[in-house]
């Protein structure tokens, strides 16, 4: 097909050695443990329409207390959700937006948290400055026997995953012509599309179709609809904040920002597709029993977006199919708003699969799917050189680096200048962003618009608010949604609406008996312990150093000694002293888990995050008694096979050698030699 020749694919592969079938082997280090809390629901007034949660955990010796905003940002107005059975059949469902959140650690507002919520159990990732800490149930990476203390969470931070990268193979790299022809191509379906246009200035949002299919039903959402639906929401909404947070250049002096990704429509498939609606005039992409390649199932889609609703910006299909050759993902580069090619394909279309062809769960899908959206905006590779690459120090490589991180460093969730101009070009010339606008949905757990109150839909059992969102007969407020509301009616002045607050250095607060507004938080004394061996001062909890500072009127600031001696000591530098000298100013260790120069510290000691190659053998070796016979043989395959030809190649040079040192043996030797052999009878293994 001609179409084909001048198509780029994009394939996003683990370039990585044989592993076991779970991914645990992509962590340096990992922790488990049992328990979330879920602190007093912060209910707000109709002034602010979010619901917010107070969740507590401990990991890594750490203490986190996240404040947690519930709410979708990204589903457009009208949007729609469906489940599909396998003879097509569609029927509506809605999706409890409640289940999705952000928000940020609660002693530090810039420190930003996203969530979302799996049945009971909590995904989580927070952003620290120089690390990303993630928090998933157990079940993704651990089985019964990895597991004996049957914990419910696994914790690990991007510090701690191997270098493992995934590589783009473009199989028309070297085509030029490619990205330039895919600008221009017209559109030769006539009564479908029209040609492209200048974008109208007004729009900024790209709206989506997104799919899932019964792959990632079963697998990753354990048939679960709710499940699937908080997934994929979560989902977009964290490569949405990407596009946000980008600035696209076009031209000298014209740039485009807000470009925003919403979900117009979202469908599940809850079995395999047994009868193709379309009268088998394809194969259908949910099929079973089909070898799936990841060229494949896009073409199949593709196909099948010709029957859907193919006008939309991108059509997006997350699937858990382990894809040959280590594929996770494939997207048509500069396919937005391209919806037909002259062949009657949908060019707007891209896949992802959470599943590696190992059967690993993969680790930071809002990358993948970025990256995959990255090439349907029109982006190329970002290439070897300054400034659309940048070592480690200044922060990794952007997200359309050809071996895309796993989000390890921060340029992983960022665009690169050579990246945003291709996608400003794209832009400028796509006809199908609409414009930006709030969205109001009963149901979605937040009072907004001419809401009065809203149930939610799972937890739907809010006494004062009826299911058409606004309050029942005789109710004043909504427990729900007021701190001070109780039973439907202001709550007394004995009513404790916010506890003691010791990472804020917050007091207790009671609600006033004639208000359904929480009054502030008047601060805890000067000198109150904080967090992480700081002490509050005037309603603010500093830290070690500030508050030492504070005693002996200095100006400390923390920093981290690079001695050994004192990595995980609690160090200071004066911040009036020109050297800024780094220096210990207190004998006692920081606590475990805490940062220092090399990695983190334990027991008072700095420990490297990377060992030495040795340490590593050494620590395998010491792994071996934990392993069972089938694992230890999978990932050994090579050695195992070297080490068996070495033990019968050394008896037979030994052989040859002492022929060779008898002279009479030559002649007939050599004749022997030349005698062609069959490296299959020798070696009737390979």
């Amino acid at each position: 097909m001609p179409f084909l020749v001048m198509l780029s694919f994009c394939y996003i592969g683990i370039i990585a050695s044989l592993e076991s079938a779970l991914c645990l082997s992509s962590f340096e280090y990992y922790e488990t443990f049992n328990y979330i809390s879920e602190f007093t629901r912060i209910k707000r007034s109709f002034g602010q329409t979010q619901l917010v949660k107070r969740v507590h955990f401990q990991v890594f010796n750490i203490s986190f207390d996240l404040t947690l905003e519930s709410g979708a940002t990204v589903l457009a107005r009208n949007f729609k959700t469906y489940l599909v059975n396998g003879y097509g059949k569609m029927r509506p469902f809605t999706i409890d937006t409640a289940t999705v959140f952000t928000g940020h650690r609660t002693d530090n507002s810039s420190i930003i948290v996203s969530a979302h919520t799996e049945d009971v159990l909590w995904s989580i990732q927070v952003f620290e400055v120089n690390n990303i800490y993630v928090i998933e149930p157990a079940w993704y990476y651990l089985t019964a026997d990895s597991n004996p203390k049957n914990n419910t969470y696994l914790a690990y931070r991007a510090s701690d995953l191997k270098n493992v990268t995934w590589k783009c193979l473009n199989k028309y790299a070297n085509q030029s012509k490619t990205f330039k022809t895919l600008y221009s191509m017209p559109d030769k379906a006539a009564g479908h599309f029209a040609e492209l246009k200048k974008r109208s200035t007004k729009g900024t949002t790209c709206l989506m179709n997104m799919f899932a299919d019964y792959d990632l039903f079963a697998r990753r959402c354990r048939h679960s609809e709710q499940i699937c639906g908080s997934l994929i929401v979560s989902l977009v909404q964290k490569a949405d904040a990407i596009y946000r947070a980008s600035v696209f250049d076009y031209e000298k002096n014209i740039m485009f920002t807000n470009i925003s990704l919403h979900i117009k429509n979202l469908y599940i498939y809850t079995s395999y597709t047994i009868s193709d609606p379309n009268g088998g005039k394809f194969v259908h992409f949910n099929v079973d029993g089909i070898a799936w390649t990841a060229d494949d199932k896009l073409n199949s889609f593709a196909y099948y977006m010709l029957y859907m609703h193919p006008k939309l910006c991108l059509n997006h299909l997350v699937t858990s199919f382990p894809f040959p050759q280590k594929v996770l993902g494939l997207a048509y580069t500069g396919g937005i708003c391209k919806v037909m090619s002259e062949d009657h394909f949908v060019m707007n279309t891209a896949l992802i699969s959470t599943m590696s062809s190992s059967q690993e769960q993969v680790s930071s899908l809002e990358v993948l799917l970025a990256f995959a959206h990255g090439h349907n905006f029109g982006s190329d590779h970002d290439p070897n050189k300054y400034p659309c690459s940048q070592s480690e120090a200044n922060g990794g490589n952007y997200i359309m680096w050809a071996y895309s991180g796993t989000g390890k460093y921060t340029n992983n969730f960022r665009f690169s200048p050579c990246s945003l101009k291709s996608i400003g070009r794209t832009i400028a010339n796509a006809d199908c962003f609409v414009e930006d606008f709030d969205k109001s949905l009963c149901g979605n757990g937040l009072p907004e618009d001419t809401e009065e109150c809203d149930p939610g839909l799972i937890l739907n059992n809010d006494p004062c608010c009826t299911s058409d969102c606004q309050l029942k007969q005789g109710a004043i407020c909504s427990d729900k949604h007021q701190q001070c509301c109780s039973s439907c009616r202001v709550a007394s002045n004995q009513t404790m609406c916010s506890d003691t607050e010791y990472w804020s250095c917050k007091q207790r607060t009671y609600c006033t008996g004639d208000s359904l507004e929480c009054p502030q938080a008047l601060p805890l004394p000067n000198f109150t312990t904080c967090l992480d061996g700081g002490q509050c001062f005037n309603g603010v909890c500093v830290g070690y150093c500030e508050a030492k500072g504070q005693y002996e009127k200095l100006s400390l600031r923390s920093c981290l000694c690079k001695t050994p001696e004192f990595a995980c000591k609690w160090c200071c530098y004066d911040d009036s002293d020109p050297d800024k000298q780094c220096k210990p100013h207190s004998n006692s260790s920081v606590l475990d888990g805490r940062r220092c120069y090399l990695g983190y510290c334990y027991s008072g000691v700095c420990e490297p995050i990377y060992t030495s190659p040795f340490m590593k053998v050494f620590n395998y070796i010491l792994s071996l008694p934990k392993m069972d016979a089938a694992r230890v043989i999978l990932n050994n395959l090579v050695i195992i096979i070297a080490a068996v030809s070495l033990c019968l190649w050394i008896p037979c040079t030994v052989v040859f050698f002492k022929m060779f040192k008898n002279e009479d043996w030559t002649d007939s030797l050599v004749l022997k030699i030349v005698k062609p052999l069959s490296i299959a009878k020798v070696f009737p293994f390979i």
